[in-house]
């Protein structure tokens, strides 16, 4: 809102008497005089004229504040020219009422234009000094255009207005800090740039006597969400170290002792007769180190080798060669490090409503396999048979073990983590319950590990009827942030859902907001020093524009803007319910994105500056309209500060296992997304 804040008073240029005469003397209007100075005179000779003829009058300064006060020097002149001390004379203004003299001091009560009048103390030889202006006041700043509280479209904004200062006159203008030229008629029109999101635009004057003003207004910019459709709203990066964490429970499975269960569960690996040979043989024993993990996130995959050190696998192989000898006797399988590979493919299928995750290619290497057939091979020499002729092959027989294990127990905990990433969450702003869902739109491993894709929506209550119908929720373009594959999981969230949970609560009247004296804490001494004559107090806040959250220049923190806030103060005066101020606030703030100390997503508001703008339409009232703005701006503080409680979301849980945060900060091409990083922990 603009202020009205420029000032005309009638130049004043009286003359009245108040003498300087001897100290203690008085002159004929009954006021203490003062003696006069200046030159000599000669006592003894009659070369000196001792009559006045003249005074000359000068102060000590022309322009100052209201409550200055002023020197004057009187000095007292013959017809010669020759000034002539001790001469008593007065001095005065034309209205007692605007300052107060005392000898040569004066002290102006009131602003505008005065002169001050000097006499001999007989009131005559009349002369005045030159003008003095006092002005406490900047300049009067009328914005024309934009409206405060509008929604633009357009990279710019022209921006017009008038600026006058009646009593000193214009000295400088500028638009957000550049300067401006007025016309004859004291008007302008410069280009603001835009960028989306909230731009609180500020025009400051000064006036030749160095006062300064200033009015804002708040617009928005940039294009408009519908509020209920489904957008990409959340995104879920699982770099290598994370994928390793989820499959983790698959090393368990490929314990050794776990495979040489499962193995001997299906003793004897391998039985029949072969020629005259009738044979046996069951698994005795496995063996190897703790299996090692290593995950090598890829395009359109992720390659996954499990390693196993020291591999030794002993089969008891018993054999009756055809009645004439037999044989019992173990193969001894052994390798330094054995290496199962795999690609794990993964995706979203609409059409079938979930998550798939397979693993198309599968091998088993050896570093240096070797087989001891013990006396096994000799034994069946005698019917002139070999192991490999019985077809037990203990290697290709442990493979497709350990295939089996890992292709049956490596998808269930990557589909579940992959699900778990689709969460919903129900939201407490300011009274005002927000719905926010999410699901799983596509799901893309890249070189930088699994992006994980979720469209979100969000639902509010109804809409207050009585508040503006605005187009949307604000639309921030930019693409989300590319996987960091040194991290385990990191979930970024858009600033437009975000914008949007705040829209929602706006739109249901969450931020508008009435407060009473009592509330505040006030007492009637305050009111009514604040508000002369007001015995009570009571504001309302009135939104016009949603609260929004854009990025800012300073890693983790977000800048937020809530502008144009149509603000009323009444009160009682005389018993009488009155309009004492109206005007707009303008709340810019910064916000902190990190994990609070329950673990959970928290969005904090960390600083809230009002600027308040009230209508000031008595011109000579702008210094006393600049004070009460920083007065209001103060007890604002607090009250919108509390219309901005923190946000959190819970991290989401993977079964059996949850995830830490382990910081935050915004990120994206464009800055407009809000990024957790976690460690997923058993």
């Amino acid at each position: 809102m603009t202020k009205r804040i420029g000032i005309l008073l009638p130049l004043a240029v009286w003359a009245s008497a108040c003498s300087t005469t001897d100290p203690g003397k008085t002159n004929d209007l009954g006021n203490a005089g003062t003696t006069g100075t200046g030159g000599t005179m000669d006592d003894g000779g009659d070369d000196v004229d001792p009559i006045p003829a003249s005074l000359e009058v000068s102060v000590d300064a022309y322009t100052g504040d209201v409550g200055q006060t002023f020197m004057v020097t009187v000095r007292v002149f013959n017809a010669d020219g020759v000034e002539l001390p001790d001469v008593g004379t007065d001095v005065a203004v034309a209205d007692p009422a605007t300052a107060e003299v005392l000898g040569p001091q004066v002290t102006f009560l009131t602003e505008g234009v005065f002169v001050v009048t000097a006499t001999l103390d007989d009131g005559s030889l009349a002369t005045d000094a030159d003008p003095i202006r006092i002005d406490d006041n900047g300049p009067q700043i009328a914005m024309t255009s934009p409206a405060s509280g509008a929604w633009l479209s357009g990279e710019e904004v022209e921006v017009t207005g008038t600026v006058t200062d009646l009593l000193a006159g214009v000295d400088t203008v500028t638009v957000q800090g550049e300067a401006v030229a007025l016309t004859d008629d004291g008007s302008f029109s410069t280009t603001v740039p835009l960028s989306p999101g909230a731009t609180a635009i500020e025009v400051r004057a000064t006036d030749i006597d160095g006062n300064a003003s200033d009015a804002w207004l708040g617009v928005m910019a940039g294009d408009a969400l519908d509020p209920l459709e489904s957008m990409p709203g959340l995104q879920v990066s699982i770099g290598g170290s994370g994928i390793e964490a989820i499959a983790a429970p698959l090393l368990v499975q490929l314990d050794d002792e776990a495979v040489e269960a499962a193995v001997k569960a299906t003793n004897p690996i391998a039985a029949g007769s072969v020629s005259c040979v009738d044979y046996s043989a069951n698994l005795r024993s496995v063996e190897y180190g703790t299996p090692a993990l290593k995950v090598t996130p890829e395009d359109g995959a992720v390659a996954i080798e499990i390693e196993l050190s020291d591999l030794e696998a002993v089969v008891r192989v018993t054999a009756d060669v055809c009645g004439v000898t037999s044989v019992a006797d173990n193969i001894t399988l052994t390798d330094s490090l054995t290496t199962i590979a795999a690609d794990v493919a993964m995706g979203y299928y609409p059409a079938i409503g979930g998550v798939i995750v397979g693993m198309p290619e599968k091998s088993v290497t050896y570093a240096d396999l070797n087989v001891d057939y013990g006396t096994i091979d000799s034994a069946l020499s005698f019917a002139g048979l070999s192991v490999s002729d019985l077809g037990i092959d203990v290697g290709a027989y442990l493979e497709t073990v350990i295939l089996e294990v890992v292709a049956a127990e490596l998808p269930p905990p990557i589909v579940n983590a992959l699900e778990a990433m689709a969460f919903s969450e129900t939201l407490d702003v300011l009274g005002s319950v927000v719905e926010l869902a999410t699901e799983i739109n596509a799901i893309e491993p890249t070189v930088d590990g699994v992006a994980v894709l979720l469209n979100s929506t969000s639902t509010g209550p109804a809409p207050d009827p009585e508040l503006p119908e605005l187009p949307g929720s604000l639309d921030l373009p930019g693409a989300p942030p590319s996987g960091d594959n040194s991290v385990n999981l990191a979930l970024s969230l858009a600033l437009d859902e975000l914008n949007r949970i705040l829209y929602l609560a706006h739109a249901s009247g969450a931020f508008r907001i009435g407060i009473s004296d009592e509330e505040l804490g006030l007492d009637t001494a305050i009111i009514d020093f604040v508000f002369p004559g007001a015995t009570t107090l009571n504001l309302t806040f009135e939104p016009t524009l949603p609260p929004v959250l854009t990025p800012s220049d300073t890693g983790s923190m977000l800048d937020l803007s809530m502008l144009s806030l149509q603000m009323e103060a009444r009160g009682l005066v005389d018993g009488v319910d009155t309009e004492l101020v109206t005007g707009f606030v303008h709340v810019l703030g910064s916000v902190n994105a990190g994990i609070n100390a329950e673990g959970e997503i928290a969005l904090e508001v960390t600083g809230i500056t009002p600027v308040v703008d009230v209508e000031t339409p008595d011109a000579s009232g702008v210094a006393a309209a600049e004070g009460l703005e920083d007065t209001l701006a103060t007890v604002s503080a607090g009250i919108i500060g509390d219309l901005f409680p923190a946000i959190t979301f819970a991290i989401p849980e993977v079964e059996g296992m949850s995830l830490v945060g382990t910081g935050a900060e915004t990120a994206g091409d464009a800055q407009t997304w809000v990024r957790i990083d976690a460690d997923i922990v058993e």
